[in-house]
């Protein structure tokens, strides 16, 4: 979440929707502005993180770090769903000044199809996203309160509100909202912002000179909004205006600790909102809406209160090249749209002659067009959303290669690299501290690895720990090649010695470990013997049959394995890959451990076009034997597979025709 009190509700029903459609589903919900939310996010491990957009500057790097580290997919849930399809600026502002590649963004869910055809087509465009078919539009979970039953006590107003209120009949009761932050910023808050200008413009000190004078033009906006306000409100004691200020102004307001609207504690018939409550609770008492452009407008439509657009021709704010910070109307139609020096008229023509609401066929093609929502329809996005994300556990997420451009500056970034590395090695610690060794090595001590493998460091101590997580599971030869690693990184290290020497004691007393792993050991026999993989790109060759022939296999009383992995790897070469898979599958259901097993069983499961099930057996060759190169390569172009996996870019060369398709 970006603002807790604003998106509670929204993320309660997509949250509650998920949970209905899948009971076993683990859902957590955090603060993005957390200190501690990288942390928090590894240690849930999530399939799939959805976030607000990447529009703000650097705001997208730490996202990079969670998929390579993770492998999970990346969802933006547009936060901004609003805009004037029609104004190009609008449309061009959506794509947002964070700078990213279209590997990081898995989907993008908008609110409408219109926003997802256009502002989608400007992402893919700036690369952002890989494709328009990634821009999907579900509703927005928001709504659902003005269209389905709902418990009213959620939306009462605060008693000491709700008291002067009921002293006037709703005809006589103005709303006004306002959302006038910007009037209050400084310079070191418009670079500060991420989203107001670009730090690498050309034209930065312009852009700069622009945000100023709007910072000018909304000052003197308010005051205008502030004068009839309070002039109205003299004038017609009768009357109640109920003012709710914008829960970011209210923010601003109170870091500042300033009082722009103190005129109205003279004024016994106006109600200064400053508590974020539900907008709901308050348009039920108003008999007209009174906004500068405001999402607020929809929610007054859905309720049947008439509204009134605001706009100043003299300030350049509401006119047809308005940018959305320019109090733009968005497209969204009101029932009158007035300058704000016609605002008092206004006021006089509702209070002789009350404005009534009536439904608009232009207001409503909008709900259609930029909501998903058809009035009188059921309308349930977060059942919608909620059915979408659960699907994608069905689909491979794109992958962040320890290469990609951006995931140096990442690690770079608050010095994150090296402070998740010391909380991976200390979670690491504990863990074997406290005998905890399941999933230690394709968690932790697998996510330090990649680390180690993106800055390109050495990690002390690192190859140790996954030498004592493999004794600990029997493993005694990958427990000698990690023991290895570490003592050429750290050669008088007691600890290290002390473990190789155990190791190697382990290693003498097995006749069947020293047969199959030589004088040699375990790196050395996985460099000669190793899956050959650019043999395999040119149609599963000698590379396998070599490894079925020369390993041998740990336990002797399984009906000699040896011989049937090497039936497979025959069928195999003969592309027959479903009775390859039913030979493996039959040894590896029997426990049966070699290396390269599982390696096949996965090039086997990609021939029958089931990757997910491939990556499954890649990730269990590589966490038994995780020196298999070969292994480590083809595990990351199946990561990399679009569509049927066909066409998969991951060295430099196309992963093409390997059976035998296009």
């Amino acid at each position: 979440m970006n603002h807790e009190k604003r998106e509670r509700r929204t993320n309660e029903k997509i949250v509650s929707a998920i949970t209905k459609l899948d009971p076993c589903a683990e859902v957590c919900v955090e603060l993005s502005r957390d200190s501690e939310i990288m942390q928090k996010a590894i240690e849930f491990c999530p399939d799939i993180i959805m976030t607000f957009p990447f529009t703000s500057q650097k705001n997208a790097l730490r996202y990079y770090i969670l998929k390579y580290l993770l492998n999970c997919h990346v969802v933006c849930f547009r936060a901004e769903g609003l805009i004037d399809i029609e104004n190009d600026n609008q449309v061009a502002e959506m794509s947002g000044m964070d700078r990213y590649g279209r590997e990081l963004v898995d989907y993008e869910i908008f609110w409408g199809r219109k926003a997802a055809e256009r502002v989608g087509k400007v992402l893919v465009e700036a690369g952002k996203l890989s494709s328009i078919a990634k821009a999907r539009y579900f509703g927005n979970p928001f709504f659902e309160d003005y269209t389905n039953p709902v418990d009213e006590s959620c939306f009462s107003l605060p008693e000491d509100i709700a008291s002067r209120v009921r002293k006037y009949p709703r005809d006589k009761i103005f709303g006004v909202v306002s959302g006038f932050h910007f009037a209050e910023y400084s310079d070191r808050d418009i670079v500060g912002a991420g989203d107001l200008v670009d730090m690498n413009s050309k034209t930065l000190e312009a852009d700069i000179r622009a945000m100023q004078d709007l910072i000018g033009r909304t000052r003197r906006f308010r005051q205008k909004w502030i004068d009839v306000v309070t002039m109205m409100a003299g004038r017609h004691p009768e009357t109640l205006f109920i003012f709710k200020i914008h829960p970011i102004e209210n923010i601003v307001h109170r870091d500042r600790n300033i009082e722009p609207y103190a005129a109205f504690k003279d004024y016994e018939n106006i109600v200064l909102i400053t508590e974020t409550i539900p907008f709901r609770s308050m348009v039920n008492h108003c008999g007209i809406l009174l906004h500068y452009g405001s999402t607020t407008s929809l929610e007054a439509y859905l309720s049947k209160v008439p509204t009134v657009y605001v706009k100043s021709i003299e300030l350049n704010f509401g006119t047809e090249t308005s940018s959305q910070l320019e109090f733009s109307d968005m497209g969204v139609p009101s029932t009158l749209k007035v300058d704000i020096e016609e605002l008092p008229s206004v006021i006089e023509r509702h209070l002789s002659q009350p404005i009534g609401f009536e439904r608009n066929s232009k207001t409503e093609r909008f709900f259609e067009e930029m909501l998903d929502l058809e009035i009188g329809r059921d309308y349930r996005p977060s059942e919608k959303m909620a059915g979408f994300l659960l699907s994608l556990n069905n689909e491979a997420p794109q992958s962040i290669l320890s290469d990609n451009q951006y995931l140096p500056e990442a690690l770079k970034l608050h010095n994150m690299g090296n402070r998740l590395i010391g909380y991976l090695f200390e979670r690491a610690v504990a863990r074997i501290k406290s005998n905890e060794f399941k999933g230690l090595l394709g968690g932790c001590l697998h996510e330090l690895t990649l680390l180690a493998e993106a800055m390109k460091v050495q990690i002390p101590k690192l190859q140790y720990l996954r030498s004592l997580c493999f004794l600990k599971m029997g493993l005694v030869d990958n427990a000698m090649a990690s023991i290895r690693q570490e003592l050429v990184l750290c050669p008088d290290d007691r600890d290290s010695i002390q473990l190789y020497n155990l190791v190697r004691s382990k290693l003498q007393n097995t006749t069947d470990l020293q047969k199959t792993w030589g004088q040699n050991g375990c790196e050395d026999y996985v460099q000669s013997n190793g899956f050959n993989c650019q043999k395999e790109l040119q149609g599963v060759g000698g590379g396998a049959c070599d490894l079925g022939r020369n390993h041998q296999v740990h336990m002797s009383d399984q009906g000699q394995p040896e011989v049937l992995f090497e039936k497979a790897v025959t069928l195999l070469r003969q592309k027959n890959f479903a009775e390859s898979f039913k030979i493996m599958e039959s040894l590896t259901s029997s426990n049966v451990r070699m290396p390269g097993l599982y390696f096949a069983k996965a090039i086997a499961l990609s021939g029958m076009e089931r990757f997910g099930m491939a990556e499954f057996a890649c990730r269990a060759e590589l966490e038994l034997y995780p020196g298999n190169v070969q292994a480590e390569n083809f595990l990351k172009q199946l990561q990399n597979f679009a569509g049927n996996g066909l066409i998969v870019r991951s060295s430099g060369k196309p992963f093409a025709n390997l059976f035998g398709k296009g």
